[in-house]
């Protein structure tokens, strides 16, 4: 409790503040040999002396560019082992991405698309490398008429979304089996206001609540 009515005193003890239900892991990659921090939060009702498995959803950072190819291999090979490892996981599992990290989900979702079954794919780098998610949208339409997965793609109307909303047009016009698709563009939000927006929509879409019989 602070009294408003004494004088700020700094602290002299830094203190960590600890959020309840989560965890903290560090992972080094056999991949590039750098060091990663996965920070993981928990169902309220996880707990030693419960064996229900729960699915995962993975939220990516994303601020700045990296080679996509080799983050899906790292994704793959280390840190989904290394979550399902340690904690009761299904193989329902969930990819969230902003901007750099909705480039890299699209990558997933257009090369591996069973590696994840819902994708949340906000205000992606479309422009990035001549476009080449577009380009690699359309490669897997030649060759591909069912896309498993349940997708989220929204941006914000400030960011200039004609781009964006030329490719989702693509997207649902392909008629893809097993795909259910959903957009959002946010009015009136820019490129870094628009987060919290899509989090609460994404989410509600991706994890339904269950309709009572």
């Amino acid at each position: 409790m602070t009294c408003l009515n004494e004088p700020y005193q700094p602290m002299s003890v830094e203190r960590v503040v600890a959020i309840p239900s989560t965890r903290a892991y560090e992972l080094r990659s056999a991949v590039n040999g750098r060091d990663y921090r996965l920070f993981i939060t928990l169902p309220e009702r996880y707990s030693a002396d419960n064996s229900t498995r729960y699915p995962v959803l993975y939220v990516l950072d994303g601020n700045g560019s990296f080679p996509i190819a080799t983050e899906a291999h790292r994704l793959k090979e280390e840190v989904i082992p290394f979550v399902d490892a340690r904690l009761r996981t299904t193989s329902d599992r969930g990819l969230w991405g902003h901007s750099f990290g909705g480039l890299f989900a699209l990558y997933v979702l257009f090369e591996q698309p069973e590696l994840f079954a819902r994708y949340a794919i906000n205000s992606p780098s479309l422009w990035w490398n001549q476009r080449e998610s577009i380009a690699r949208e359309a490669a897997y339409a030649r060759t591909h008429d069912s896309l498993p997965a349940h997708v989220f793609l929204s941006f914000g109307a400030d960011e200039g979304p004609e781009l964006f909303s030329s490719f989702v047009s693509t997207l649902k016009g392909r008629g893809h089996r097993r795909l259910e698709l959903s957009s959002h563009v946010f009015e009136g939000e820019t490129h870094a206001s628009v987060v919290p927006a899509t989090f609460s929509r994404s989410f509600r879409f991706l994890y339904p609540k269950p309709t009572r019989p």
